[in-house]
């Protein structure tokens, strides 16, 4: 077998490794005495042996066959067995055997080799680094935990964690970290692992030299202990056995702390752990003491940050070589400063100095730099926004090595708040001092500590007189016991009285004051001091005059009131008999006077009336007399008329006067009136009947538009008289059953089909007829009625459509109109809530519609109510929508659903360009706020058209259907709800129009044009030209310039307005050169031909101006 290679025992043995062959089933077949030696065996024993059961390898013996059969097989590229001896010669030696295979000249495994090489060394060099490398990697670790933004406790948690878990320190798995006190002269357990309740009790807190870990504090030195030893102090019944390592943290500052670990019983000190455990110690220090700096340092940060927040307080420094002033975060605060600002120079900071204080500022500063000497100073800045600010300044020179100044460095205080106060102190001080009523203070006992100067002058007390004294020095008999204790009683329960009292001077007169007496309370609501203010009335309980006044004049306007109003009457009636002369009763009320009291408020109310009492004054001569009855209502007397006209000349007088701008508080505010007029003797002979008539009078100018007068007449009263047989009739129409509902459609702008229906009160008197409702309904509003008729008109809708629903009608929905008086009502939200569960409508096809003035008398109200409403799923539109004064940023705040474009924009819309931009701008509006338009009151096709072309939603009006009794509605719906369709436009293409009133000149235009390729219409004037425009898809006008009553460059300003998109073509006369500057300058027009050229170019701008219109539409889309 080895006849090829030919191995000598004596040249293998002289091998240094051991060396052995063996054959392809792991026997022995040869081996080197190095082999033997690691063997410890003979050769011829060992010759023929299985080699892998002559050793115990580091694998198990099958684990190690099975890697043995894989390498033979050529599973593994090489095979490596590492093996733990010990011999006489080899002790606790690990040997590394290496196999190769030898293969003959056909590839066939001839033999294996096998090489041992003795790698003990190495494995310890490996272990000795791996060790080293482990504790630097621990202290690297416990390096890092100080860059982590956690507590120091936390952090030392962290390092015990570290330790604690190190595989090659033999220690037991528990101990702790002790920070020191070293004023205490303790040391504190700040962190800790795997201990125990108790004995983390026991070792809170150590002092030094107490225990193991107080000894290590005390000395500086390392104690350890391998059991509980006698320097045990803290031990307790059943407590384990235990060693421990106690290491100092050191620092030039003393102990820091103690590192304690605990170690296994019998445990032996090992130099290598204690050297570790130093390196521990010593990071430790420096992470401690970089906690404690950086505390200290962000402490004294905070610290001063805060006094300086508190005090307002900057630091500034002017570099005087570069001429630049540095400002602290906080002098960039106080002074409105950006951060991003650039620094200024030190005059740029003068110029924002007040002119009053600039050159006293500058020589402070050159005085200080002269002498070397700080200064301080206080002036008034001018801030970014304008606003001024109190400044004091304090800097001191800072000198170099030669006794050059190089900066000034110091502070600025904000002291505009102190200064503010000082000034606020010294005023109160004053008016204290200066008012004129008497004021004194007393502490919690009732003793004095405080007079003014009005109360000396009152009284004759001085304050060292007083001072110290009880009250009661200035008490009067005539006073009774009884009510100082009612005093006392309301002073405790309610904080303060008022009221007449007697009291007694120095002199010992008694006297009559009114007096205010308040409790002064800290903010833990314990009484600090009585204040009393009281005036001397005696002189005004003495003057009856003062009481007439107050009994026959306005308290809030200073005018005569009813009283003194009817004695005068009375007099001046007397008077004009004797002298047969004429006098005039005015009766002026305020028209909606309560719109401003909610608006603004009853105080900028109150100041409104005395306006007005003023202006009326000074429309009247002075021996008239202007009189207020109370709330809005004025009167006004005229004395010794010549004739009726001068009443009515003061009376519009006073309506123009009173109709002018008032400034209320910063609120610009308009307000008309109304006025009736009676007339003595000719209207009454007594005051009663005068004053009756006046008011008729009053309420006739009310009903026919307010800010008018009106004079009595007899009919008036026979209208009144009419107007309460109406009324009358009306509390009974309910149960008379003479109202009823009409329903009129509302039209989908698009699909032609019924959507809604509004349902329309009527009234129908058995013997009157029918009663027109802008009659009846204002005044079933001022009586009241409008609450049961509103109340049936919702129930008598929503029973209707439901029953309408139930036979299988079209489910649309019905809109009913709310009053004022219904939409503030308290419980309106009820009331809709058991009408809809009585009637069992479904809430979503109910509509609720509101007038523009209603929801705008008070916003805030009306959109609290409907934002409730809205919660039972009801749809909301506002009626009337731009006769009135609403907000669009109020507006957008209201949950509604649609517009409803007033009646009197859609009358004219076609024709009139303001009411058609109206119009446009609320259907954009509403787009933009995702709310529906419907237009109301559309009665031709050319508005239907227009509207319709204007994305106007929904239409409703008699171009489509008049309001219809309920039994026709029925019938319109039982044919379904598309009934419309046949009423709305196609829209047709190339459509052109031409505005001439010149036969001869329209018959050349329709015979140069190629008539097939277009549909031609013709208007004469300018109406006939807007119908056309809002009935047809008109996309082309050609204008003659000379038209009858306008020219064309007119008529298409005009069409442009309605019509911005339709392409313009203007005809002028070949000399008119006015015409043609003034088309030119008009942006309104596309081409310009002239007349002559008709033929050879009218083509070519029409098919121009058609194309140019399709380039237009694709561009938009």
């Amino acid at each position: 077998m080895f006849k090829k290679y030919m191995f000598k025992q004596e040249n293998i043995d002289a091998i240094d490794i051991a060396f052995a062959i063996l054959d392809n089933f792991g026997k022995v077949r040869l081996l080197n005495k190095q082999c033997r030696d690691v063997m410890n065996d003979k050769s011829d024993v060992l010759i023929g042996r299985d080699w892998f059961e002559l050793f115990s390898f580091n694998e198990k013996l099958e684990d190690v066959k099975r890697l043995f059969n894989r390498f033979l097989s050529g599973d593994l590229d090489a095979l490596l067995l590492l093996q733990d001896i010990e011999t006489k010669s080899l002790k606790n030696n690990l040997i590394s055997w290496k196999f190769s295979l030898i293969r003959d000249e056909n590839n066939t495994i001839e033999y294996l080799l096998c090489l041992g090489i003795d790698i003990t060394t190495q494995k310890h060099i490996q272990e000795s680094l791996y060790l080293e490398s482990e504790e630097q990697s621990a202290l690297n670790s416990i390096l890092t935990l100080s860059l982590e933004d956690i507590s120091l406790d936390k952090q030392l948690e962290n390092v015990l964690k570290i330790l604690l878990g190190l595989s090659w320190l033999p220690i037991a798995s528990k101990g702790g970290i002790f920070l020191s006190d070293n004023k205490a002269k303790t040391l504190l357990l700040k962190a800790q692992v795997g201990l125990d309740e108790e004995i983390q009790s026991a070792c809170a807190e150590i002092p030094f030299g107490y225990c193991l870990c107080g000894r290590a504090a005390l000395s500086g030195e390392v104690q350890y202990a391998c059991c509980l030893d006698k320097r045990h102090d803290v031990r307790f019944e059943g407590m384990e056995a235990h060693g421990h390592y106690n290491i100092p943290i050191l620092s030039k500052n003393g102990v820091l702390g103690v590192i304690v670990i605990y170690l296994k019983h019998g445990h032996v000190q090992k130099d290598k752990e204690i050297r570790f455990l130093k390196s521990v110690a010593n990071t430790l220090s420096g992470l401690i003491e970089h906690h404690r700096i950086k505390e200290e340092l962000y402490n004294s940060r905070e610290k001063l940050s805060d006094v300086q927040k508190l005090a307002n307080l900057g630091g500034i420094e002017w570099d005087i070589e570069s001429n630049e002033i540095l400002f602290s975060n906080e002098a960039k605060l106080i002074l409105g400063i950006s951060s991003e600002a650039k620094n200024p120079t030190f005059e740029d900071f003068l110029n924002n100095i007040h002119v009053n204080d600039k050159n006293r500022v500058k020589d402070e500063v050159e005085k200080a730099l002269k002498n070397k000497k700080p200064f301080n100073v206080d002036y008034t800045i001018l801030k970014p926004n304008g606003f001024k600010q109190v400044i004091r300044s304090y800097a001191k020179p800072i000198i170099d090595d030669i006794g050059k100044v190089i900066r000034l460095s110091g502070t600025i205080q904000d002291i505009t708040e102190s200064k503010h106060m000082q000034d606020m102190l010294s005023q109160s001080a004053t008016i204290f001092e200066n008012t004129s009523e008497a004021v004194i203070i007393t502490d919690a006992s009732g003793e004095i500590i405080s007079i003014n100067r009005a109360f000396t002058d009152i009284t004759g007390y001085a304050l060292d007189e007083l001072i110290g004294k009880k009250v009661s020095i200035l008490k009067s008999k005539k006073n009774g016991a009884k009510l100082y204790e009612e005093i006392l009683n309301k002073i405790d329960t309610v904080g303060n009285w008022h009221g007449e009292i007697w009291s007694k001077r120095k002199n010992k007169d008694e006297y009559q004051e009114w007096l205010n007496v308040s409790i002064v309370k800290n903010a833990d609501g314990e009484i600090l001091n009585y204040v009393g203010i009281f005036s001397d009335i005696t002189a005004a309980k003495e003057s009856q005059e003062k009481l007439d006044y107050i009994a026959h004049y306005d308290s809030l306007t200073g005018l005569p009131n009813r009283l003194l109003l009817n004695a005068r009457v009375e007099q001046s009636l007397a008077k004009a008999r004797r002298n047969n002369t004429l006098r005039a009763l005015l009766f002026f009320d305020l028209d909606y006077f309560k719109n401003v009291n909610n608006t603004f408020g009853h105080p900028t109310g109150d100041l409104l009336l005395i306006e007005v009492s003023n202006r009326l004054k000074s429309c009247v001569r002075e021996e008239d007399t202007v009189s207020r009855l109370g709330g809005d209502e004025f009167v006004i007397l005229i004395e010794d008329m010549e004739n009726l006209d001068i009443a009515g000349n003061i009376a519009h007088k006073v309506i123009k006067k009173l109709s002018e701008k008032y400034v209320i508080e910063g609120h610009e505010i308009f307000i008309t009136c109304s006025v009736g007029i009676s007339i003595f003797p000719n209207d009454g002979n007594d005051v009663n009947t005068l004053f009756k008539n006046a008011d008729i009078a009053l309420y006739r100018a009310k009903t026919r538009g307010r800010n008018t007068y009106e004079y009595y007449k007899k009919e008036l009263s026979i209208r009144v008289i009419e107007r309460m047989i109406m009324e009358n009739n009306l509390r009974y129409a309910l149960e008379r059953n003479e109202l009823s509902l009409y329903y009129q459609p509302q039209v989908d702008s698009y699909s032609g089909q019924i959507i809604g229906m509004e349902a329309l009160l009527r009234w129908f008197h058995p013997k009157i007829g029918f009663i027109q409702p802008d009659v009846f309904i204002p005044l079933a509003e001022e009586t009241g009625l409008i609450i049961p008729i509103g109340d049936w008109v919702l129930k008598t809708a929503c029973s209707t459509l439901k029953s309408w629903i139930d036979k299988g009608l079209p489910a649309i929905r019905v809109a009913v109109n709310l009053s004022s008086r219904q939409f503030n009502q308290p419980n309106l939200v009820q009331i809709i809530t058991d009408i809809l569960r009585e009637t069992a409508l479904d809430s979503r096809f109910l509509e609720i519609e509101l007038t523009e003035r209603i929801v705008m008398e008070d916003v805030k109200k009306s959109i609290k109510m409907i934002s409730e409403l809205k919660k039972l799923n009801l749809e909301f539109s506002i009626d009337d929508f731009g006769t009135g004064y609403s907000s669009l940023s109020y507006l957008k705040k209201f949950p509604i659903n649609r517009i409803k474009i007033d009646k009197s924009f859609v009358d004219n819309i076609v024709n009139n360009s303001e009411d058609a931009a109206i119009s446009q701008a609320i259907i954009s509006m509403s787009h933009s706020m995702n709310l529906k338009t419907i237009a109301e009151g559309v009665e031709t096709a050319e508005q239907f058209e227009f509207l319709r072309l204007r994305e106007c939603d929904e239409i409703q009006g008699y171009y489509f259907s008049r309001p219809l009794p309920e039994a026709d509605m029925q019938k319109l719906l039982e044919g379904g709800t598309k009934v419309y369709s046949h009423l709305i436009a196609d829209k047709v293409d190339n459509q052109l129009l031409i505005i001439s009133n010149d036969e001869n000149a329209v018959e050349l235009i329709i015979n140069t044009l190629d008539s097939d390729d277009y549909n031609i219409f013709v208007a004469s004037t300018y109406e006939k030209a807007m119908n056309l425009l809002a009935l047809k898809h008109i996309e082309v006008v050609i204008c003659d310039q000379k038209m009858y009553k306008n020219e064309g460059i007119e008529l298409f300003a005009k069409v442009y307005k309605s019509y911005p998109n339709i392409m313009r073509i203007l005809l002028i006369d070949t000399h008119d050169e006015n015409a043609m500057i003034k088309a030119v300058n008009k942006s309104s027009v596309y081409k310009i031909i002239s007349k002559e050229f008709i033929e050879r170019k009218l083509n070519e701008y029409v098919k121009s101006a058609f194309l140019s219109k399709r380039n237009d539409m694709l561009k938009s889309k």
